[in-house]
């Protein structure tokens, strides 16, 4: 479950590296992610995470564990957009639903919700719903 949902991270980070590479107003992109996973309490639609439990960095196409005290560098470079983006992923206590939240600058963020499936042998995350941005 957990690399299914550090891909998912991944991923939204590639996603907004793409948007933002040929605007005018980004000359400098976030080189690199650091991802949580977290405890987290859901409120008013709004996944707000707790503690955090595991933490890695995605650097140049790599993902190596990291202390969980560790803390994404928020250096503005460009526009709005920090110098290290910054992820987080929760699981709900009853396994039906998984949280990703991303977060690129001082505005530039969103959260997505997952219904989640598990059975014996596999684990999907199907219909991506927009929670917050």
């Amino acid at each position: 479950m957990t690399d299914l949902l550090l891909d998912k991270c991944i991923a939204k980070f590639r996603t907004m590296l793409d948007v933002c590479k040929n605007r005018d107003d980004c000359p400098q992109l976030p080189q690199s992610l650091v991802i949580y996973r977290v405890r987290a309490v859901k409120r008013g639609g709004v996944c707000l995470p707790r503690k955090a439990l595991e933490a890695w960095r995605y650097e140049k196409g790599k993902i190596m564990s990291v202390p969980t005290d560790a803390k994404p560098v928020q250096t503005i470079i460009s526009r709005e957009l920090y110098r290290e983006g910054c992820a987080c992923f929760s699981i709900s206590r009853l396994r039906r639903k998984a949280f990703v939240s991303v977060y690129f600058g001082k505005n530039i963020s969103m959260g997505f919700e997952y219904d989640m499936h598990v059975t014996k042998t596999s684990f999907a995350l199907t219909n991506e719903k927009v929670i917050w941005e």
